[in-house]
């Protein structure tokens, strides 16, 4: 049995999230990327880095406290490497193009597991034609996808819906996930 434990767990706080040792062969998730991202242009203070960098040590808790076998850890590429004792940890990049998506979104993966287990990932070759990253901002920009293309670039129906939230919270939720096929 594994168990995702992601950083808003069940819509509470990953601070007050505190698993049960041996309970879960794994944990898989990620922190904010907001931080690591080449897309934040201005960070006063830096107040964002300093978020991504608390919630990273947060997942790092989790996995530690969990004494799980395995873990997966997703991000943007700046995020810092990784070390975890006990773990043999293994980074690297996949690009959603590599997936058998149609758009480029580079990631950076972490797996770290006790018995030195790595992940061979199977790529495919990138489509010739590719579409741009589906970024969570882009609800509000000027020739915006429309949301069924949208959807459809992150490996989800075209007629996908989050009832109840506004169409650029829709944006945001949709934009910040991996998309399906590289999950």
């Amino acid at each position: 049995m594994w168990c995702a434990a992601p950083i808003s767990s069940g819509g509470g706080d990953a601070r007050s999230f505190h698993p049960a040792p041996g309970r879960f062969n794994g944990v898989i998730g990620g922190s904010p990327c907001q931080g690591y991202s080449k897309a934040l242009r201005d960070d006063p203070g830096g107040a964002v880095r300093a978020y991504s960098d608390a919630m990273l040590a947060e997942y790092l808790r989790i996995v530690t406290e969990a004494a799980c076998d395995w873990f997966l850890l997703e991000n943007v590429p700046g995020v810092p490497s990784i070390a975890v004792p006990g773990f043999t940890v293994q980074r690297f990049n996949l690009n959603a193009a590599e997936c058998g998506g149609r758009q480029h979104r580079l990631r950076a993966f972490q797996f770290g597991s006790r018995d030195g287990t790595c992940l061979v990932i199977d790529r495919t070759a990138a489509p010739a034609a590719r579409e741009r990253t589906c970024m969570a901002s882009e609800a509000n920009k000027p020739g915006r996808r429309t949301w069924g293309d949208f959807c459809a670039l992150q490996g989800l129906p075209a007629d996908f819906d989050l009832p109840g939230l506004s169409l650029s919270a829709k944006y945001k939720a949709v934009g910040n996930g991996v998309p399906v096929y590289m999950a």
